[in-house]
């Protein structure tokens, strides 16, 4: 297919979905309105969804590395005293 007859196709295309509007009723076009508003709430909450699901999954690695550092402090501080003085 050359470049002429794909852009007279894509023409066609454009004039055919063109005249398909605007034979839809009010009514249909009010529902198309309605049905696009709620598939963008929809992903707006997905995004909202995903963006908590990232800060839960940082805040549990923060915690973690905490955690880490608390356990080797302790353990740190249990050594005999003896291990303590001589630093190993």
């Amino acid at each position: 297919m050359s470049t002429g007859t794909t852009n007279t196709h894509k023409s066609s295309l454009r004039n055919s979905f063109a005249m398909f509007v605007l034979s839809l009723s009010l009514a249909e076009k009010q529902e198309i309105a309605e049905l696009r508003k709620r598939i963008s709430d929809m992903e707006n909450e997905q995004a909202r969804q995903l963006a908590r699901s990232k800060r839960l999954d940082e805040a549990m690695t923060a915690i973690l590395e905490v955690r880490k550092e608390i356990a080797t402090i302790r353990e740190k501080e249990n050594r005999p005293w003896w291990k303590r003085f001589l630093g190993n």
